[in-house]
């Protein structure tokens, strides 16, 4: 569920290419979302016709029925984490694309969020090329208490006031590894699909991808077993479709956001991973 912002004006001017053809963006709108890796979060969305009135504009807005579309999920100093792509000039109408775009001059206040979005030029997903550059400016109020981030837990009074027994103090070595936080999951085995082929560990932007030769709903099913058995429980509502799904997952303070998307007649995710350990087993 999104929480819109104020009725103000809102405006988008810029470019929106898909294998070199233009389509006009006409519409935007900023929802405050679910946080994310534990920083509040917000969405815009971008359309070509208006979207104004559906509640599920994010959604809706990625499979068609406002045209052509890009959603973006960021936090509050413009870091983007979330990119979907709808154009109706690429054969691969509806993906997601993170690391390629950016956003210029953001900035969050008086009830309205703006700034830019841009790729710097053409960019290559799937063997095509889709480029943005757009200029924006819209209404987003103070976010709602239900996706406020809870308040950290205080730092404890001074340690000689209670009772309690300490590790041993040494010295650290320059090269020490560092104290993996307790049940953390080490990525290397998170569990994936049977014939997970062709996987990729992104370390530097903590992402999976890999391919299986199931469909989509298939992959969505023996995903979902495995991380169920894995101790991996739902955030949400998973949104599964032929074309494209989501799930989300949490186990303590690690999360998953998870995209599967139709390919070669197979399926290829992409998982966007939080708190699991990434150093070499």
């Amino acid at each position: 569920m999104l929480a819109a912002g104020p009725r103000f004006l809102a405006t988008v001017a810029g470019v929106f290419k898909g294998n070199g053809k233009e389509v006009k963006l006409a519409h935007v709108s900023a929802h405050w979302r679910e946080p994310f890796g534990d920083k509040p979060s917000m969405v815009l969305v971008f359309t070509e016709k208006d979207h104004s009135k559906d509640t599920k504009p994010d959604f809706n807005a990625g499979f068609g029925k406002f045209g052509s579309a890009l959603v973006v999920s960021l936090h509050e100093d413009g870091d983007i984490f979330g990119c979907e792509v709808a154009h109706s000039a690429l054969k691969h109408q509806n993906f997601s694309s993170i690391g390629t775009i950016k956003t210029n001059n953001f900035q969050f206040a008086d009830g309205q969020v703006q700034g830019e979005l841009t790729t710097d030029g053409p960019t290559d997903v799937f063997g095509e090329s889709w480029e943005v550059n757009l200029k924006f400016v819209a209404p987003l109020g103070e976010i709602p208490k239900e996706f406020q981030v809870a308040d950290a837990k205080k730092p404890e009074e001074d340690a000689t006031d209670k009772p309690g027994t300490t590790e041993p103090t040494t010295e650290p070595s320059e090269n020490a590894a560092p104290k993996p936080a307790k049940d953390q999951l080490n990525v290397k085995d998170l569990a994936l699909t049977k014939d997970a082929a062709d996987v990729d560990y992104k370390a530097l932007v903590e992402h999976i991808l890999f391919k299986s030769k199931a469909n989509v709903k298939s992959v969505c099913a023996e995903l979902s077993a495995n991380l169920k058995a894995q101790g991996w429980t739902k955030e949400g509502s998973d949104l599964i479709t032929p074309a494209s799904s989501i799930l989300k997952r949490k186990r303590g303070d690690a999360s998953l956001t998870i995209f599967v998307k139709p390919e070669n007649g197979g399926s290829q995710v992409q998982m966007f991973t939080e708190g699991l350990a990434w150093d070499e087993k």
